[in-house]
């Protein structure tokens, strides 16, 4: 028999076998045993590409088909650089699915790349993007340039739509009822409720431990205390290797300000996004607007310096690596392979979570875990070379024993049993604690951070595998400590920017921009009162309030999909 009517018979077996498949039922991917071995590598000979054809009838889907397969896969995340292959568990993955990921990462923003290759209808067979590309997104869906999941599913592979969270599903759901994504790091109201001890935040507020604690580890939390600590630090450590040390790494200027200045200080606060069901101008509260007399002080004093303004987020970065900032607000998962290089070099030279600015009643920050939204969504365009192979390969990926494999890796290479329960090897799990740089070389753990579920992940993360303190043990107890709030309503609050709220929106952003400088280096007190009243006097004049009641529509939308309200 020729190649050529061997893979046509093949084809015909594959289709009928498939349909007798679909009428019997499907049996979720998650309810299947974790594979504890590794398979036959398909692409060895005839026999075995034959073997993966065969069609496990009691078992998951993508196991109808582990013939080896490539899918280009853009992932919207410029600072992950692994490749797939690079370690035993994706190479593990390859061999059990027939599956291999050519990873495309973008140089820059992620939008910009997506949006010229939709006019160029140039797409991979695979998106994984961020929720913050939500004009490409729409443009994607508009030009006919990408599968709903929906489609996927009913036409191959029903599984998916037991393996997936109907919650999540009908989250995402577009106004014509379908879902052309499925997200990472989400989670559902179910999941909220039963694994509520186990969320941890992702930012707060960082000093370096040996300056910390040689100023007498102060409370930072009040205007005065905030301000004592930075003058103490600049007294007794003026310099860090020969330059002068920096007192706030910020997230960079840009037209709408900082990201430290607004959202997460906000968040330090614990200012609501809502009040009686209503969206708010966080910026208009009190607390928060006395906190930028605060910061124009300490411009006045020389603790904070131009430099904030101008310096580019890698120049933070470098800086940072050196150790050269006292302080910093920001995502500890941006910096935490900076602060374990620095404790490498020196223990006490690493930074720590410690309370950060609060209002005035000192209450804990409102430290909002993700949420329902999620981070990076996967996708099937229309380019794609097999959506068969597609929807079920995500099925796989978002399963339970898809996670089991993503995260633990291999039997007896990165994870054993111990106690009865599935763990780490203390090597493997000691390095993914210090970051995914260290564990790359392994392939579990955090090394394919961008596909993480990480309530799922958690299930084999155990308190008493934690022996060794390491750089992340302080973020647990500190988080453990605060708490953390789950708010998935508030989650995907984002206007059409070509809309008329969503341009009064950009305006306001922008006010604020040209504004916060100005606060920061204010001559007087007085002059920070009146460039707030020029805000809420442009508030006014372009109808800010049409956007937040935009807003307002959003979240009790998403209140009723999660059951909040009726």
């Amino acid at each position: 028999m020729n190649k050529k009517a061997y893979f046509r018979l093949s084809a015909l077996i594959l289709v009928v076998v498939l349909f007798a498949t679909m009428v019997i039922g499907c049996t979720k991917s998650g309810d299947s045993a974790v594979n504890d071995n590794k398979q036959t590598n398909t692409q060895s000979s005839s026999s075995d590409s034959e073997k993966s054809k065969e069609v496990a009838p009691n078992g998951p889907s993508w196991a109808t088909d582990t013939s080896p397969i490539t899918f280009t896969i853009l992932i919207g995340d410029s600072s992950f650089v692994h490749k797939w292959g690079e370690d035993p568990v994706s190479r593990y993955i390859t061999e059990k699915t027939g599956v291999t990921l050519d990873v495309q990462i973008p140089n820059g923003d992620v939008r910009e790349l997506l949006s010229t290759m939709i006019a160029a209808r140039d797409l991979p067979d695979l998106l994984h993007c961020s929720g913050y590309a939500e004009q490409q997104w729409k443009d994607l869906i508009d030009g006919d340039l990408v599968y709903s999941l929906n489609e996927l599913a009913d036409k191959y592979d029903p599984s998916f739509y037991e393996t997936a969270s109907p919650q999540i599903l009908l989250w995402h759901s577009q106004a014509n009822g379908k879902t052309y994504w499925y997200p990472s790091y989400a989670w559902d109201m179910e999941h909220v409720e039963k694994y509520k001890d186990r969320f941890e935040g992702y930012y707060s507020y960082y000093v370096r431990k040996d300056m910390y604690e040689g100023i007498g580890s102060p409370d930072m939390r009040t205007p005065e205390g905030w301000l004592s600590a930075l003058m103490a630090v600049k007294e007794k450590f003026p310099e860090v290797n020969g330059q002068p040390v920096q007192m706030l790494a910020v997230y960079e200027f840009g037209e709408s300000g900082s990201w430290t200045f607004d959202e997460l200080l906000q968040n330090c606060l614990n200012i609501p996004y809502e009040i009686d069901n209503k969206w708010i101008d966080r910026r208009t509260d009190k607390d928060y607007r006395e906190w930028f007399k605060t910061f124009r002080k300490a411009y006045e004093l020389g603790l904070l310096t131009k430099t904030m303004f101008v310096e580019t987020w890698e120049q933070t970065k470098e800086r940072l690596a050196r150790g050269e900032y006292f302080s910093m607000l920001g995502m500890h998962g941006d910096f935490i392979q900076t602060f374990t290089n620095l404790a490498r070099e020196n223990p006490d030279s690493t930074y720590i979570p410690v309370d950060p600015p609060a209002n005035s009643k000192l209450d804990n920050p409102l430290f909002i875990q993700g949420g329902i939204n999620g981070w990076l969504r996967i996708g099937v365009t229309k380019k794609c070379k097999d959506p068969e192979r597609a929807i079920k390969f995500i099925t796989y990926l978002i399963s339970e024993e898809g996670r089991h494999d993503f995260y633990l890796g291999i039997e007896g290479e990165t994870w054993e049993v111990r106690d009865g329960k599935h763990k780490m090897k203390p090597e493997v799990y000691k390095a993914n604690q210090a970051g995914w740089n260290d564990v790359r070389k392994y392939g579990a753990g955090q090394t394919w951070h961008v596909f993480h579920q990480p309530i799922i992940d958690n299930l084999w993360i155990y308190p008493e595998d934690d022996t060794e303190v390491t750089v992340m043990t302080p973020f647990k107890e500190y988080f453990k400590r605060v708490g953390v709030v789950a708010q998935p309503y508030t989650s995907g609050i984002t206007l059409d920017p070509n809309s008329e709220e969503g341009i009064i929106q950009n305006k306001m952003n922008l006010k604020f921009g040209e504004l916060l400088p100005k606060m920061i280096m204010a001559e007087s007190d007085e002059e920070v009162d009146r460039l707030w009243a020029e805000y809420d006097r442009y508030a006014k004049e372009i109808n800010y309030q049409k956007a937040l009641d935009a807003k307002t529509k959003l979240m009790l939308q998403n209140k009723k999909k999660l059951g909040l309200i009726d």
